[in-house]
């Protein structure tokens, strides 16, 4: 036997050792990658028939809420009505022949005319929170719009509601802007109107 069959003797079970490894490693990435292709492939999956479903619950809630909508309208759920009571038009009336030369603007939002700063952007959130809802009777303003006093008439709405009614003149002041009150059924003559509004500008 030559030298070279010797070595090949030699060197046998070492190559069927190494051939053995590389056949176990090559099953082994065979198997880590099928499995990693199987959980993308099923997740994909997943995402998909979740967005299908999503879709198609918001399809249907959306054609809910429009048979709710027609429906409603359909069986006369809204009407109009008057913006004022009786009692602030007469408010309102005797503010125009005080003030001829301002503008009058009833019923104005909180948020049509105050803003928040000084805080970050979710304080200033939560702080006009608060605001963004209350309304005031009446809004005195010049005819460049720029404001001269909020008027509040105090009638039945109001009782039982003097804590609201505090930090709604609270929120006014704060922001600069005076609050006049005047009472249902004892309104001042329209001389005295007048000058309450002038000297609270």
């Amino acid at each position: 036997m030559s030298v070279l069959q010797e070595s090949l003797k030699s060197e046998l079970p070492s190559i069927f050792t190494k051939l053995a490894l590389l056949l176990g490693l090559a099953l082994t990435a065979k198997w880590i990658i099928t499995t990693i292709l199987k959980t993308l492939f099923s997740k994909a999956k997943n995402i998909v028939v979740t967005k299908i479903k999503k879709e198609n619950f918001t399809e249907q809630k959306s054609q809910n809420e429009s048979q709710q909508f027609d429906r409603r309208i359909s069986t006369s759920y809204f009407y109009s009505k008057r913006p004022v009571t009786s009692a602030e038009q007469k408010l309102y009336f005797a503010l125009v022949r005080a003030v001829p030369d301002l503008l009058i603007l009833p019923q104005v939002a909180f948020s049509q005319f105050i803003g928040t700063r000084g805080g970050d952007s979710k304080e200033n959130f939560a702080l006009f929170g608060t605001a963004r809802q209350k309304v005031v009777d009446f809004l005195i303003c010049d005819k460049a719009f720029n404001i001269i006093c909020a008027i509040e008439l105090d009638d039945k709405s109001h009782e039982n509601k003097g804590e609201e009614d505090f930090k709604r003149d609270e929120i006014l002041r704060e922001s600069g802007i005076n609050c006049l009150r005047f009472k249902v059924g004892h309104l001042p003559a329209i001389a005295e109107i007048k000058e309450t509004i002038l000297t609270n500008s």
